[in-house]
């Protein structure tokens, strides 16, 4: 039997996936940026969300933008973008004391080469 719940009733994490997942379902050939979508979000559930929204990037030829303080969402990424044969890059950005924004690139051997020393690539601004 079919089952309807009203968003009111889902969880937080629930009906953020809704609203992450709607501009996805609806752009075609376009940029879709996305705000830390780990908030409010179990890793599974951020997991699922990741291999959707990357899916749909794929299906309909989008570029995402995705800010984010989760290194499990830059893990889960990784995997996901492997695993559906897609590029990802990622970016480390801060703002310095006079207020201009800095932005490195990190590439994949250098965000795993951190990670296997046992540092966090958010703190590369005490590095």
């Amino acid at each position: 039997p079919e089952t309807t719940v009203e968003i009111d009733y889902l969880g937080d994490g629930a009906r953020m996936a809704v609203i992450y997942a709607s501009p996805l379902i609806l752009a075609n050939r376009t940029a879709v940026l996305i705000e830390d979508p780990e908030a409010h979000q179990h890793p599974g559930g951020l997991a699922a969300f990741t291999r959707f929204a990357f899916k749909a990037a794929k299906e309909a030829n989008l570029q995402l933008f995705i800010t984010t303080h989760s290194i499990e969402l830059i893990n889960i990424a990784k995997n996901v973008a492997k695993e559906l044969g897609l590029g990802l890059k990622t970016y480390y950005m801060e703002r310095d004391r006079d207020g201009y924004v800095d932005v490195r690139a990190i590439e994949e051997p250098e965000l795993e080469i951190l990670q296997k020393i046992g540092l966090d690539p958010r703190m590369l601004h005490i590095l």
